[in-house]
């Protein structure tokens, strides 16, 4: 039992850090975009990929962990999308609220205004 514990646990950090990996490294990509600088050629083919990983990572963590998180099944298939509907639509009182501005809070440091 606490193997199997472990094991949830290890995926879940694992998920984690493929999707900060990822968004990190989009986000910082952008940056150098819209800076107007450019993006030497042979980093575009691992950015793309790394940006369809962490879409993947993104919608995995939303169906799963972010569903016990919240304890809302998603309406949405991003987190972005969830933690914009709950600052929206939720009390600032509600757990989901606290935990969406955390999450955005987050999220902004690395690309302002992404939710």
């Amino acid at each position: 039992m606490i193997g199997m514990a472990f094991s949830l646990a290890w995926s879940v950090l694992q998920l984690w850090f493929v999707l900060v990996v990822a968004f990190v490294s989009v986000m910082h990509a952008k940056a150098i975009l819209e800076r107007g600088e450019e993006i030497h050629w042979a980093f575009l083919a691992p950015l793309l990929i790394l940006g369809v990983i962490g879409w993947v990572a993104d919608v995995l963590f939303n169906v799963s962990v972010a569903w016990v998180l919240f304890g809302d099944p998603p309406a949405e298939l991003t987190l972005t999308s969830r933690l914009k509907r709950y600052k929206r639509e939720w009390s600032p009182d509600s757990r989901q609220y606290r935990w969406a501005v955390w999450f955005c809070d987050q999220a902004n440091k690395f690309d302002r205004g992404h939710c």
